[in-house]
């Protein structure tokens, strides 16, 4: 009897238990549904929430409200552009969650995207005179090797070097990237910008008079300077790399996710989203599937100042302190000279270790693990620099330039026309800003600089410092480094992991 009651009980429990089953599965498809109860048929899913991946090389900057230390009373020359900061307490701000890369732009990873418009370019000459060589949409067929010595290329592509017979190099001005900008943030008008992405290698000779011109001009190409931080580029051949690495990226997650078989010169994310394209191999991926990231793009001079001072502490510098030397005695970053009050030096440019830039990362990163967010290579941000118009005395009379200074200066201290001490403070005002607006309208349109360089003093690698050059300009002293939006969470605390390896 015990046995047949221990049977039954069995019996009943695992109909229980099956029941129970059923109902908690039935309770998860309810929460799966949408809340207006359809299941619609136009390709519409929800994807499981996790925390947006992590590209390589980039570092995630939580976001928060932070304060920059501002020097007051700034001077500038005709040789730099430096802007007049007046807060000394520190200018505080808030920004979301976003990315960072921990180094600046090497030569090396620059000179891979040169290299792969170099390729593209000769695919899409050969593809044009050579319809044998060419798809039925027009494209070069990759896999048919480009030759390097074909007659087209050597013809159109290459050009002779000078006094060598029978001796071509790549014409490095025919190189050319096509990229998107944003003209208008309120009306979304998009501008597409052609840009010969090849860095100004000559740039050093403008700027410097140097004797060893061959190691500067083997900058960029030799493989020694590989670690080294690019220069002499343009903020828009900036803006084309963060283009160009977006969709190498995108195309190095669908291949990890097997939704594309193989690489290609022709990828671009634009053409791989577009709604009306025919599937890539049937395994077409959406931006809503979760896979994609975000683009790269240069960061905001907010979240440049943010990332580097990241503390409350009104310090003056990235690392934490206001003071230029370690405590063993070794400067901090790498920058210019020191002069003391009379002219003489005492800091030359080779006493931190370099004379000139040095290998990303050769010096102690500041408290989130990014490195040179002082000296080095000044950096390219997004923003523009701009005057407020009611301030320009440029082409004002002398009178007309008066009222002006005087209007705007006893909003910010008492001012007594009657007395000569105010009237020559009013005039040393306007000389300021006239000498400064003649440097901004040489300059125009700028676009704000960040950090200082190898060649610049202490007071610009202060992150509260801004500079300013012209967008289509390239300098020795200019490099720069890639951000990413975050999407999702703002902190990493509380998010589901998703941990690809990249390869």
């Amino acid at each position: 009897m015990k046995i047949l009651f221990y049977l039954f009980t069995l019996f009943f429990l695992n109909i229980f238990w099956a029941q129970d089953g059923v109902s908690t599965k039935s309770k998860k498809k309810k929460k799966q549904k949408q809340e207006t109860g359809w299941n619609y048929n136009g390709g519409f899913e929800i994807f499981e929430v996790v925390e947006q991946e992590t590209a390589p090389g980039m570092v995630f900057i939580e976001g928060g409200g932070v304060r920059v230390p501002q020097p007051n009373d700034l001077s500038y020359s005709t040789n730099d552009s430096l802007i007049l900061k007046r807060d000394y307490k520190g200018n505080r701000f808030t920004v979301s969650s976003f990315y960072i890369s921990e180094n600046e732009v090497t030569n090396k990873e620059y000179r891979e995207f040169v290299d792969w418009v170099k390729v593209r370019s000769a695919m899409d000459l050969l593809a044009i005179h050579y319809p044998s060589k060419r798809l039925s949409n027009g494209n070069y067929n990759e896999e048919i090797p480009v030759d390097w010595n074909d007659p087209i290329l050597l013809k159109y592509f290459y050009q002779k070097e000078s006094g060598n017979k029978g001796t071509f190099r790549i014409n490095t001005q025919e190189l050319y990237f096509n990229y998107e900008i944003t003209q208008n943030d309120s009306l979304r008008t998009i501008d597409k910008i052609k840009t010969a992405i090849y860095p100004d290698t000559l740039c050093w000779l403008r700027e410097y008079d140097l004797k060893n011109k061959i190691g500067t001009i083997n900058y960029f190409s030799d493989v020694k300077y590989n670690d080294y931080p690019v220069v002499g580029v343009t903020w828009h051949q900036a803006k084309a790399y963060c283009q160009w690495r977006s969709d190498r990226l995108y195309e190095q997650i669908l291949l990890r996710e097997r939704k594309l078989k193989r690489k290609s010169y022709y990828f671009t994310k634009e053409s791989y989203l577009k709604p009306d394209d025919k599937l890539v191999n049937g395994l077409k991926v959406r931006k809503d599937d979760g896979i994609l990231l975000l683009d790269f793009r240069l960061p905001t001079a907010a979240e440049w100042e943010y990332a580097a001072v990241y503390s409350d502490e009104l310090n003056y510098y990235p690392w934490g302190s206001n003071e230029l030397r370690d405590k063993k005695g070794k400067y901090q970053a790498n920058f210019g000279r020191i002069l003391d009050q009379n002219g003489l030096i005492i800091k030359t440019h080779a006493e931190d270790g370099f004379l000139f830039t040095a290998p990303v990362g050769s010096f102690n990163p500041n408290q989130i693990g990014l490195n040179d967010m002082a000296g080095n290579v000044s950096e390219w941000v997004l923003d523009f620099y701009s005057l407020n118009k009611d301030y320009l005395f440029q082409d004002l009379d002398s009178n007309t330039a008066f009222r002006v200074a005087y209007r705007f200066l006893r909003y910010s201290q008492y001012i007594d026309s009657t007395k000569q001490f105010y009237r020559d403070l009013v005039k040393e005002y306007i000389n300021k800003r006239i000498k400064f607006e003649k440097i901004y309208y040489n300059n125009s349109p700028g676009k704000i600089v960040k950090g200082g360089s190898w060649a610049d003093g202490p007071l610009y690698l202060m992150p509260g410092i801004d500079t300013f050059y012209k967008a289509d300009a390239s300098s020795g002293r200019i490099g720069f480094r890639v951000a990413m939006d975050n999407a999702g969470g703002q902190s990493r605390r509380n998010c589901k992991r998703k941990n690809k390896r990249f390869h």
